[in-house]
């Protein structure tokens, strides 16, 4: 309490838990079990606290992401509905700031950057001036976003000291990095759609991408069995999503994302691109696709190239196509040929790894 602290403790009930009440702000009293297993009760005690406390944590970081949702929405529909919904979660977040729920996973700048938005988004809104909550909305979404892993940095912290299980944050082996991130975020993409095994490919990829040139979203219509796609909002700067301005049939990278249902990363037309899947909260299959225009680092370590090979799939039918190629064990050198390699060349040229081009 001398640096303002707020201490919880667990302890035995009795006498133990009596010394404490007096300085604590919660006691946690505990059966008298054998000193044997005293320390096992303690940690189950730990344990349940840690979850609990998640829990309460990550209810901040949902109603920010409601937020980001409806700010999708109105980005795509342009609609003065969707500008009254998205204000309506504006105003539950900030009745929920101002009754204290965000004071220990939250900035005052963040709620600041946040509350601002808002009224100039009502006075836009008030004024039937829809064009101006658009550009407030997609000026916004970054700082949402930063606000939603301020909120869930709390969570992971307890994961780390507490070794429990956490709910609904996102782990380290599967945050995005910033660039990516950001872009997602700029298109009006929650990541939450993302599969869990799509995440953690595309966060391993995410690490060798030095720019996001720009992205786009493309939407899956569904018709007998069929799955069309067509380009949601403005044409990108570059003619590589040009067929996709109406509603047609999915090739090359696209086709192969919707036939496995996976991330991709590969070339369409002249553009180096990544495609992510994004799925409905209640279904499987994906509604929309991501697809970034990247530029990929100059060098990246032996370990990352391997990783993402591995996560895409691509490792192990390289080394099958090299062994039936050499009629010989070629992983040593397969591997030795990926350390030599740029990540572009290695990531978007489909002879990077042609075995006809190696050295037996």
């Amino acid at each position: 309490k001398a640096h303002n602290g707020r201490p919880i403790v667990i302890c035995t009930r009795g006498p133990d838990s009596q010394a404490f009440a007096t300085y604590a702000e919660r006691v946690i009293a505990l059966p008298k079990v054998s000193t044997d297993l005293a320390f096992a009760l303690a940690a189950v005690a730990g344990h349940m606290f840690s979850f609990y406390a998640a829990q309460a944590v990550d209810a901040g970081a949902q109603n920010l992401k409601k937020i980001m949702l409806r700010l999708g929405e109105m980005i795509k529909t342009n609609a003065a509905h969707d500008v009254s919904t998205t204000l309506d979660a504006f105003a539950d977040f900030l009745n929920s700031a101002a009754n204290g729920e965000y004071d220990s996973g939250l900035g005052a700048r963040h709620i600041a950057k946040i509350s601002l938005t808002a009224n100039a988004m009502s006075s836009a809104y008030n004024s039937d001036d829809i064009a101006t909550c658009v550009t407030l909305a997609k000026a916004v979404l970054t700082p949402l976003q930063t606000a939603i892993d301020e909120t869930s940095r709390p969570i992971d912290t307890i994961r780390h000291q507490a070794k429990t299980v956490t709910v609904g944050t996102s782990r380290p082996d599967d945050a995005l990095s910033p660039v990516v991130r950001d872009a997602i975020a700029n298109i009006g993409i929650l990541e939450s759609g993302i599969s869990t095994d799509d995440r953690k490919t595309l966060s391993l990829i995410s690490r060798l991408v030095d720019q996001v040139i720009w992205g786009a979203e493309l939407k899956i219509h569904r018709d007998d069995n069929q799955k069309r796609l067509q380009l949601i909002g403005s044409p990108p700067p570059s003619n590589a999503l040009e067929r996709y301005t109406q509603e047609t049939n999915p090739v090359g990278i696209i086709g192969a994302v919707i036939d496995e249902n996976r991330v991709k990363i590969g070339r369409l037309g002249n553009v180096e691109a990544i495609v992510v899947p994004v799925r409905d909260e209640n279904s499987p299959e994906a509604s929309t696709l991501i697809f970034l225009s990247v530029k990929m680092l100059t060098h990246a370590s032996r370990e990352q190239k391997l990783t993402v090979l591995k996560s895409l799939g691509i490792f192990k039918k390289k080394l099958r196509e090299w062994e039936a190629y050499h009629n010989a064990e070629v992983e040593k050198e397969l591997i030795e040929e990926i350390a030599d390699k740029d990540p572009t060349i290695l990531f978007f040229d489909p002879d990077a790894l042609n075995p006809a081009n190696s050295v037996s």
